[in-house]
């Protein structure tokens, strides 16, 4: 769909500090298979993490308010956004430039329940000047806030028709266990697939199997495929060993990872034949003196040696955000340039804009086209990000949230100290009773979660187990929710 704003992943609007480079970092990227579903969508991790703007504490948090794609003359578009009193986000307008004007295209209508955990995704099209329905996602979800179920629908002959369902189960500590996934045809429930998660003392994905509902033998369930995670005693990811059923297992994948000082530097990937594990590609990861990544490496094994493929590097400005992201490919043992990113910022260290450069006749120029590469802008100092594809530019403006409203929330009340720390936390309030305290990491999975059956004042929390992270916690009261950013030390 070129001409359609859908293209823009603002759905997509997520903490991360690096993208796909995030995997570098010093937290284990398998914790993300805790949400291995389909609640791995966009729309979920942007609903949860949204909650974050109602950290009046930090004066400069921020949200794009209007988004700008540049591609051809005929197809360029923009996405108006428009966030509720406690910084959630609440609608999007797509809108397309045609005859010298903007004509609306989409719009996506988010609704919340009292704890701010996302309830509904709507989205409408605007056809002849109207709302038409086009889909709709519903979610419920439990007294933790973890996502109980998540109901897909379609818009068929003026009614609601169910799409796909899937639906979880969690344990004690909010880990993911179960994940059942149906689909409706010819209005009947079909089984999917169903998903089973087993985790370590410290929450880690050990392993994780794979069932697929067959209607062709026997209407049974059968194994697909299985993997097991092992990690070191900082909780990275060392391995990943995954195997597939075909009868009896069989070996697939095994991706094996190094890391120096808490920092991932190589990633190795090799695949099972003639009875041996032979050896596919593998990425090296160098970092600044700031723990930014400046270089990863690509190289394949060819012929029994490793030869280099791909690279990109990274630029960085006095703040810690990215100026460049150059790729470059390997020929006649040079470096020749492929393609860059090029990224602006404004006072406040959000990204106003990225255009896409391609290297033509030896010198960098404008280009219109994307290579198959996502587009991303980073802002809040990189700790938040959006992309897009299918444009050589895209612009952004910003709001900061702690305007969005000017209502005092009574939970500012509550105290946290030390902060950053390298340690214990304290949680304390005299005006409010604690109910649950939660830790979500930069991409917004749970990683700890604490239930407090007393009316104490004050409460203690130990992080020292965890990476140095900048992470959320989330404070539940008898009266109000709030959130606020922990740094790790």
């Amino acid at each position: 769909m070129k001409n359609s704003i859908i293209k823009i992943s603002l759905l997509n609007i997520v903490l991360t500090f690096i993208g796909f480079l995030a995997s570098a970092q010093n937290y284990s990227t398998l914790k993300g298979l805790k949400d291995l579903s389909n609640f791995e969508y966009s729309d979920f991790k942007r609903s949860n993490l949204s909650i974050q703007s109602k950290e009046k504490e930090v004066n400069d948090w921020w949200e794009p308010d209007t988004v700008y794609n540049f591609g051809n003359f005929i197809d360029n578009s923009r996405i108006i956004l428009k966030y509720n009193s406690q910084g959630l986000l609440e609608k999007e307008t797509g809108q397309n430039w045609v005859f010298n004007s903007w004509e609306n295209s989409i719009q996506i209508t988010n609704t919340y329940d009292t704890r701010s955990n996302l309830t509904s995704t709507l989205t409408q099209k605007w056809e002849k000047n109207s709302l038409i329905n086009s889909n709709k996602t519903s979610y419920t979800h439990d007294s933790n806030n973890n996502i109980l179920t998540r109901l897909s629908q379609g818009w068929y002959n003026n009614s609601w028709v169910n799409s796909d369902k899937t639906t979880c189960s969690y344990d004690s500590k909010n880990n993911k266990l179960t994940d059942l996934y149906e689909r409706w045809e010819n209005n009947i429930l079909q089984i999917g697939y169903y998903d089973t998660c087993f985790y370590d003392s410290n929450n880690n994905l050990t392993s994780f199997i794979r069932k697929k509902y067959s209607f062709e033998t026997n209407y049974e369930w059968r194994y697909i495929y299985r993997a097991s995670y092992t990690y070191d005693y900082n909780n990275n990811l060392l391995s990943e060993f995954s195997e597939i059923a075909d009868g009896v297992w069989k070996n697939a994948i095994l991706v094996t990872n190094s890391y120096t000082d808490n920092k991932l530097t190589t990633k190795l990937w090799q695949r099972w034949e003639n009875n041996r594990w032979e050896n596919g590609d593998q990425e090296i990861y160098t970092y600044d003196s700031n723990n930014n990544i400046i270089n990863v490496l690509l190289e394949i094994w060819n012929h029994n040696f490793w030869e280099k493929i791909f690279q990109y590097n990274f630029i960085y400005d006095s703040n810690n955000n990215m100026l460049i992201k150059l790729l470059q490919r390997r020929e006649n043992d040079v470096w020749a340039n492929v393609h860059q990113y090029k990224m602006t910022y404004n006072e406040n260290m959000n990204g106003i804009s990225s255009d896409y450069w391609e290297w033509i006749d030896e010198s960098w120029q404008p280009s219109d086209y994307i290579a198959g590469d996502i587009m991303l802008v980073y802002y809040n100092n990189m700790q938040s990000s959006f992309f897009t594809w299918g444009y050589h530019k895209v612009t952004a403006t910003y709001i900061k949230v702690s305007n969005i409203s000017a209502i005092e929330k009574p939970c500012e009340k509550i105290d946290i100290y030390l902060n950053p720390t390298k340690d214990v936390l304290t949680i304390e309030s005299e005006d409010f009773i604690i109910k649950q305290i939660d830790l979500f990491d930069i991409s917004g999975r749970k990683i700890l979660s604490h239930q407090i059956n007393n009316s104490s004042s004050q409460y203690k929390i130990n992080i020292s187990q965890l990476p140095s992270e900048i992470y959320v916690m989330r404070i539940t009261t008898d009266k109000c929710i709030l959130t606020k950013k922990i740094v790790k030390m």
